[in-house]
């Protein structure tokens, strides 16, 4: 890049910090108007859905790094349509990555789940009510879905109905086997019947066969998974190779030719990612509805 484009680069970006940090701090006092559309957008792209203050961070940082990479591919290959690509791929590369994460975590999640109501039931059997055992397992709720746990025992002990509570459980753990779990639970609160340890016991079994299937399909898609893990590194070594080389991205550098380079990105990373959403198993599909009337 043209030392004078980068020098004005960087001096707009500090102008702007400025301007943002001074509208900051002045005029604390006004009066708090309704965000509009662009602003709720920047404030989603700098927070991220996750509420979760911790997440919030990891998305800020992986922002801030994305905007970095961009920046920096850009001032080295001296192609701007470079930036964006760059700038998608630092957390993009990850995504790809981790095609098996969320399957093995929710196997995981199914397998916390089966002892957490192994547990629920050998209390309620020792003659403890069904609210006063959903309180004592979370003394030691399985680690996976400890916080889930730990906050339907905090909404029961501060009042709330047990029905509503049991089914925010639900929607906070979005698995099958959790719905059967909270119906049961909710069934025995509304008319008390008897043999609820059957129940949860059944449940619980299937949970274990739930875990094993889970287990046994993502051995078998491990190999595919490997190959796009394989593709994508492969194809980001190449990428970064070709950016420091200005001979290589010399024909780019004209208009004609990043246009080019965008289209071939696009349908490169479509392909990427065509391939990760076939290596991953249909979402479980929930009987209980985020929508339901509990009451």
């Amino acid at each position: 890049m043209n030392p004078t484009v980068a020098a004005a680069v960087v001096g707009a970006g500090l102008v702007g910090s400025v301007a943002l940090a001074i509208s900051a701090v002045a005029d604390p006092e006004r009066t708090e108007r309704p965000p509009s559309r662009w602003a709720m957008r920047a404030r989603w792209l700098w927070h991220g859905p996750d509420p979760n203050a911790q997440a919030r961070r990891r998305h800020r940082m992986w922002l801030v790094a994305s905007v970095a990479a961009g920046a920096l591919a850009w001032i080295v290959s001296g192609v701007p349509v470079v930036a964006p690509l760059v700038a998608v791929a630092v957390p993009g590369v990850p995504w790809l990555l981790s095609a098996g994460k969320e399957e093995q975590r929710g196997a995981v999640r199914v397998e916390a789940v089966e002892a957490w109501t192994r547990r629920l039931r050998d209390i309620e059997e020792s003659g403890v009510g069904l609210q006063e055992a959903i309180v004592e397992t979370a003394q030691a709720p399985p680690t996976a879905i400890s916080a889930e746990v730990q906050l339907l025992a905090a909404r029961i002990q501060a009042g709330w109905d047990a029905e509503a509570a049991l089914y925010e459980f639900a929607d906070a753990l979005q698995d099958p086997i959790s719905d059967q779990v909270v119906v049961a639970l909710a069934l025995h609160l509304s008319d008390r019947g008897a043999r609820l340890s059957d129940a949860l016991t059944g449940i619980a079994e299937a949970a274990a066969d739930e875990v094993a299937m889970r287990r046994e399909v993502t051995s078998k898609r491990a190999r595919a998974r490997f190959q796009i893990q394989f593709l994508t590194i492969g194809s980001v070594v190449l990428v970064g190779v070709g950016i420091a080389s200005r001979q290589y991205t010399a024909p780019y550098a004209e208009p004609r030719g990043q246009l080019v380079l965008a289209l071939l990105a696009c349908a490169f990373v479509g392909c990427l990612w065509w391939a990760r959403s076939l290596s991953l198993p249909p979402a479980d599909a929930r009987f209980l509805s985020t929508t339901r009337n509990p009451s």
